[in-house]
């Protein structure tokens, strides 16, 4: 995914080349239960959060932001201090990445068939009008590839 974050008042955005599908076990375990809490659930699986974001799912946005910025700053970052404008945050998938998504939704648990039916649906939607895995994006000096 391609992320640019340009908050008020900062000279440059920052932009992060981020790899869903390499976040470490343990930081998918932080993720989900800060994303469960956000969306008011007991549980929620990192696929899910995904695909929140894919929706641009204001709770999926700011979990995504939290953990880009708790990356550069390990432990200074709390989720309650993250509260981008919805203007700030850009976020783009890749195709693969999107296909990647699919193939994950297909098999995720806790889901009942209409709710999968959906998100496919609408994976789908987002493959055709995707981006290529380079993006067309030329790098940045603020550029940095996050990869969890």
């Amino acid at each position: 995914m391609y992320v640019t974050y340009r908050p008020d008042g900062a000279d440059e955005p920052r932009t992060w080349n981020f790899r869903a599908g390499r976040i470490r076990e343990s930081r998918g375990e932080m993720i989900e239960r800060r994303y469960a809490k956000l969306i008011g659930e007991k549980t929620a699986a990192v696929e899910q959060w995904r695909m929140g974001i894919l929706q641009q799912q204001s709770s999926a946005r700011r979990v995504l932001l939290w953990h880009l910025l708790d990356l550069e700053h390990p432990g200074k970052v709390r989720i309650e201090d993250v509260d981008p404008y919805r203007d700030e945050l850009e976020v783009e998938a890749s195709k693969s990445e999107l296909v990647e998504l699919r193939a994950a939704l297909e098999n995720i648990g806790g889901l009942d068939d209409l709710q999968r039916e959906m998100m496919l649906a609408q994976v789908d939607a987002q493959i055709e009008a995707a981006p290529d895995d380079d993006g067309g994006k030329a790098p940045s000096p603020t550029s940095g590839s996050v990869t969890g």
